[in-house]
């Protein structure tokens, strides 16, 4: 999206707007060692989102504001990522050899049959990603697109924060790179990993240390919050929280849980039915499981048992060291996953 990393390597703050909270992480390395030099969390109150686009401007700008506050390690710089129905990703093939300058060029010369949007709407970007394997002389070239308004929101929440938005990501890559570098999986066979969020589940799987595909649907825990919310005449932000520290009503695993957890399976089988349609592959044996709600207490395990699957959560501090003035306990790892990758940003020289 034409928003460039500096040389430089100052620290980048990976900051992830979810559909009900603000994500941080800082992270330094030492080595072939990670570090974790800060990390926060705040709430997004109300239905601050539709469709994953914001619709409560001033209830996520205060959210950004008070994890700011919160940071004790606070570089001016952050990364951020987009999703949704208006950001597209697709794998394109283009001669080899060319410039940034010569790609984007012939982007936009064919951008008609590449883009499914007037190129004066959206910010597109692109990664020579390795030569061709079905066409020689040919390179794979991976083009990001996404509408202005949803580009133009966040940069505008970050200089009401006083942050300065280097580097925008797809949430699904943000991802993949969590799982690539912080991760310590073996890819020469697929690794999947799902997301599950608010609003939103998000498949994202690696092969051979690059992100082969990623993919969205919109179901998430707010399913179960809502229902919850109505049973219990609870405020969903309190429900939300108690998702998280397992402080709910006692009946809830029976009276609220297995339709969740019923519909989950339908939307995680979907999902996975994506992939095994586009790589005409088999059905995968294994998942990991990350975002808010990998952290419901016994959900992979029922999952597991249910779909007849490995399933594991994917926790990307579990490699990683952290500052003396950070207590990871206080948080889950799971929910860090998109913040942890864009926080690695910082330490790539990847231009995007």
């Amino acid at each position: 999206m034409n928003l460039t990393l500096s040389n430089n390597k100052k620290q980048i703050l990976g900051v992830d707007i979810g559909s009900r909270f603000v994500k941080a992480v800082l992270l330094s390395q030492k080595g072939k060692r990670f570090c974790i030099d800060a990390i926060a969390c705040e709430a997004i109150y109300g239905d601050a989102f539709q469709e994953r686009e914001i619709k409560d401007f001033d209830a996520v700008s205060h959210a950004i504001k008070k994890l700011r506050k919160s940071l004790q390690n606070n570089p001016k710089s952050v990364a951020m990522a987009v999703s949704g129905a208006t950001v597209l990703t697709k794998v394109i093939d283009m001669d080899s050899g060319l410039s940034d300058v010569d790609l984007e060029a012939q982007i936009e010369i064919e951008a008609d049959s590449l883009i499914p949007y007037p190129i004066n709407e959206v910010y597109i970007d692109f990664e020579e990603i390795g030569a061709c394997a079905r066409k020689p002389g040919r390179s794979d070239v991976l083009l990001s697109v996404a509408h202005k308004n949803i580009v133009e929101n966040r940069t505008l929440l970050c200089g009401e924060a006083d942050y300065n938005l280097k580097v925008m990501d797809i949430e699904g890559y943000a991802l993949g790179n969590a799982m690539l570098n912080l991760g310590q999986f073996q890819t020469d066979e697929v690794v999947f990993c799902l997301s599950i969020g608010a609003a939103q589940l998000q498949l994202t799987a690696i092969k051979d240390n690059q992100v082969i595909m990623s993919r969205e649907l919109p179901y998430g825990t707010d399913a179960l919050v809502n229902d919850m919310a109505m049973a219990y005449e609870l405020p969903k932000n309190e429900v939300q929280k108690g998702l998280l520290s397992g402080d709910l009503p006692e009946n809830w695993r029976d009276v609220m849980y297995p339709q969740f957890l019923s519909s989950l399976q339908m939307q995680i089988n979907r999902i996975l039915q994506l992939y095994v349609t586009t790589f005409n592959a088999e059905q995968p044996g294994k998942i990991y499981l990350c975002g808010g709600g990998a952290t419901i207490s016994g959900l992979s395990e029922d999952l597991a048992m249910d779909m007849q699957l490995e399933v594991e959560v994917f926790d990307p501090f579990e490699h990683c060291d952290s500052a003396k003035n950070v207590d990871l306990s206080e948080f889950k790892g799971a929910q860090f996953a998109i913040a942890a990758g864009l926080a690695w940003r910082s330490l790539s020289t990847c231009h995007i």
